[in-house]
């Protein structure tokens, strides 16, 4: 790029914001206090004040505070192209890690203030090359005035700029060095290490632009030639970023608008304030002045009523004299209260400070320094000072949002290389190693970025510590109401916050969940939950083993116990056998009895019935001699016998 070209645009670029730049000089005159308007000499030769009683400051502190305690966070969207929700996220932990590592909320912060204070503020966030690697870092633009846009962009943040000028002083020894194949360089001579103008400033511009193809591209020029600097051996004067779509400076702008003429116009707090600031000041002023220049006399009298003691009345009131001496009381001295004039003073001083808040919306914060992780500060101060969804709050996501588009392009240009790169959790502790490329790596989630396709938004809201207050409240409350959920809902909070011997607690914590929480969260990659699975499955097993021992323990009483009964079964069974040796004696000696009681019984029988017989025989004898008798004695005298015979049967 020519220099010409360079001077023309820094001329268009001038002449489009010569207003925007020149209200920015006023406004932040005034805010730091240039406020008399080079009235302060005709005020003191006129015997009054002219002290800045400056309010400016209370009307922009809310608003870049309201911004600390809530502060806006990049989100990264996945839209396809194998973009996942866990990518995006992993993206956007490695922003975090980024934004912290390069400081980047104090150049957005500085670029809000400055916005609040003139109408506009800047910051940029460039690629560098740190200890041989491409590292992004956003650097803090003091003057916005040295940064001078795309004149024919449209837009109020200069989103769709196609060019952008940084006017910057370097030393020139830092130039000689980076542009080695300039005119400057070869008129600087080093002499051990120093030269004579080697702390010498130079006017350099900066000019970075998309080229043809939409690739970022750097050309720096002093006002007299485009610095040139060596690749390899041949000299170049432009420093192309390929694969850089996106311009590295974005802008916070107050309320825009044009005049008839067509020309810009930002409006900033410290403008709106202005009226009311001269009008305190002067209100302040005269009361001081009202005060000093008044009368302090409390008496008068007669001259001869305090003769020979003038001297002591003359000091009366830089003295603590307990009294003052008079010649004579009798109606030559009297009582005398000076006119007081400072109360319509200070009720106008007090009116225009109300019109001051009135007029910018934004109540400066009262009352004691809080705490700004605390979610109830928060909510404190921002009721006191209404800035949430203001103007430059607004102003300054839309830049933050174009500030991720410029990390996300960077990320794939320069860390898209299989390398292991930290990446923050939203706690701000937590870290996780992710490497970013094609390539697969060990012990590390793999994304590449050139295969997915991510989007960018800012998202705003209480900050990580005050949604961790809110969480805390909540989960008091329901571990208060249900007991039996305080040992799945306790982790996350313990996880999250930075009390000491938090993952001591974590792991006693997670041994208490069930085992079909702890096997959910193993699942998910928790460590903690994991080494809780794993104690609590060598706790069981030595529960088990324990069992077992018991079982063992159990199984050798039984034994004992069975040994001893299978010995007091021996002794039964020897017993049994010898009573049953006894029964078959007395079975034995019984037979004997019954046979012998069988053979007695048989002879007695036998001996019955021979006696039976005998009886009879004896019996039928004696019928027989009988019937005999009785047929020999009928014989005998005639008489007929027996008509049948005698029967023996």
């Amino acid at each position: 790029m020519e220099l010409t070209r360079i001077q023309d645009m820094k001329t268009r670029g001038k002449g489009v914001l010569s207003d925007v730049f020149s209200e920015y000089k006023d406004d932040s005159a005034f805010y730091w206090g240039d406020q008399w308007a080079g009235q302060e000499g005709a005020r003191r030769l006129a015997g009054r004040q002219s002290v800045v009683f400056n309010r400016c400051p209370s009307l922009i502190h809310p608003v870049v505070n309201a911004v600390k305690q809530a502060p806006p966070a990049i989100r990264i969207l996945p839209l396809g192209q194998g973009a996942t929700k866990e990518a995006a996220a992993h993206v956007a932990a490695r922003i975090r890690m980024i934004e912290r590592e390069c400081k980047a909320s104090k150049a957005r912060l500085y670029a809000l203030q400055c916005a609040a204070i003139g109408g506009i503020g800047v910051w940029r966030s460039i690629p560098k090359m740190v200890r041989g690697r491409w590292t992004t870092c956003s650097e803090t633009i003091i003057d916005p005035r040295t940064v001078i846009p795309d004149a024919s962009s449209m837009e109020p943040d200069f989103s769709d700029a196609r060019w952008v000028l940084h006017e910057r002083k370097v030393h020139r020894s830092r130039l000689a060095k980076l542009f080695a194949a300039s005119n400057l360089a070869s008129q600087f001579e080093m002499v051990d290490d120093s030269a004579a103008n080697a702390d010498e400033l130079v006017n350099v511009t900066e000019c970075w632009y998309l080229d043809d193809d939409g690739t970022v591209c750097r050309c720096t020029a002093t006002d007299t030639e485009v610095l040139a600097f060596f690749v390899g051996e041949e000299a170049q004067t432009v420093e192309k970023f390929t694969g850089l779509k996106e311009l590295p400076y974005s802008f916070v702008t107050g309320d825009f608008y044009q005049d008839d003429a067509g020309v810009r116009h930002y409006s900033s707090l410290t403008r709106y304030a202005k009226a009311d600031q001269v009008a305190i000041n002067y209100a302040e002023n005269e009361w001081i002045s009202d005060i000093v220049m008044t009368p302090k006399t409390q008496f008068i009298g007669e001259a001869d009523a305090i003769e020979d003691y003038e001297e002591d009345w003359a000091t009366a009131h830089t003295t603590a004299r307990p009294f003052l001496k008079v010649k004579s009381l009798q109606g030559k001295i009297e009582p005398f209260s000076p006119p007081d004039k400072s109360a319509r003073f200070m009720a106008f001083s007090q009116s225009h400070r109300q019109s001051m808040t009135e007029v910018t919306g934004v109540a400066p914060t009262q009352g004691p320094v809080m705490d700004p992780i605390s979610g109830k500060s928060v909510k404190l101060q921002q009721s006191q000072a209404a800035v949430s969804t203001y103007h430059y709050v607004d102003a300054l996501n839309a830049a933050i949002e174009h500030d991720g588009r410029v990390y996300l392009d960077q990320m794939r240009t320069y860390e898209n290389d299989d390398t292991v790169r930290a990446c923050l959790g939203e706690d701000g502790v937590s870290v996780t190693p992710v490497s970013f490329g094609p390539g697969q790596v060990q012990g590390a989630e793999n994304i590449d970025l050139h295969g997915a396709e991510f989007g960018v938004a800012v998202s705003t809201g209480p900050s990580y510590g005050s949604q961790l207050e809110q969480v805390q409240d909540l989960v008091v409350d329901l571990c208060g109401r249900v007991p039996a959920l305080a040992p799945v809902l306790l982790p996350l909070v313990v996880r999250r916050t930075a009390i000491p011997e938090s993952e001591d607690v974590i792991q006693a914590l997670n041994l208490m969940l069930p085992p079909n929480v702890q096997q959910m969260l193993a699942q998910k990659g928790d460590k903690g939950a994991q080494l809780a699975m794993v104690m609590n499955q060598a706790q069981q097993a030595g529960q088990m083993v324990q069992q077992m021992q018991m079982q063992m323990q159990q199984l050798a009483q039984a034994l004992k116990e069975s040994q001893q009964a299978l010995a007091t079964r021996g002794a039964i069974q020897e017993r049994d056998n010898d009573a049953k040796r006894q029964i078959a004696e007395i079975q034995a000696r019984n037979e004997l009895l019954i046979k012998q009681m069988d053979k007695d019984l048989s002879l007695r029988n036998d001996l019955i019935l021979q006696h039976a017989k005998a009886q009879d025989n004896e019996e039928l004898e004696g019928q027989r001699a009988g019937h005999n008798i009785v047929t020999g004695f009928a014989g005998r005298m005639g008489m007929p016998a027996p008509s049948r015979s005698f029967d023996h049967t």
